[in-house]
């Protein structure tokens, strides 16, 4: 009786996680048509198309609001979703995907670390998380923050709580990529 105890928990375990899921793509990929694209979206397409039509990569990124250029790690990230396709609805697509992919991580993590009902409710709050949906559904240097800081915080467990050594490079690479991406700016 016990193991069909289990396996009914299971079931309407991998239920709910299905419906968060379905939950979190619809609010990321219904009503396309409404995509926002202005200025910082249209710069960041180019210079993705630009470093796709003549083979170079680009300097530097986006101008940020007080007049600093931003490095160019997100055009970087931007160029082979362009080079699959150039519509910018794609690739807003490819980043709503992301952030459908960093619900599915926040609650593995939660799951294997805190049980199923934290990894289920941390789930659903990321799913319908107004700034999660909002910054899965633009062209915007912030839109990948949430797939790489649930990837970060998936190595951080495996490392702390997880006893696996190997996780420290997890845990380490986006920091030297981020620390990094300034210098990417000023080729010797």
């Amino acid at each position: 009786m016990a193991a069909q105890g289990e396996v009914l928990t299971k079931r309407l375990e991998w239920i709910g996680l299905a419906l968060i899921v379905a939950l979190g793509a619809w609010l990321r990929f219904s009503h396309r048509n409404l995509l926002e694209f202005q200025g910082d979206e249209a710069y960041a397409a180019n210079l993705a198309l630009t470093a796709i039509k003549t083979g170079k990569l680009p300097l530097a990124g986006l101008m940020s609001s007080v007049g600093v250029t931003n490095p160019p790690l997100f055009a970087y990230l931007l160029i082979p979703m362009f080079a699959i396709n150039s519509s910018p609805v794609f690739v807003s697509g490819c980043i709503a995907l992301l952030g459908l992919a960093a619900v599915v991580i926040t609650w593995h993590v939660g799951r294997k670390y805190y049980g199923p009902m934290a990894g289920l409710v941390a789930g659903l709050f990321f799913a319908v998380s107004p700034w999660a949906v909002i910054y899965s559904r633009k062209i915007w240097a912030q839109d990948f923050v949430p797939f790489f800081a649930t990837g970060t915080m998936w190595a951080v467990h495996a490392l702390v709580l997880g006893k696996k050594p190997k996780a420290i490079f997890l845990v380490s690479a986006p920091a030297v990529v981020r620390g990094a991406d300034p210098l990417l700016r000023y080729p010797r």
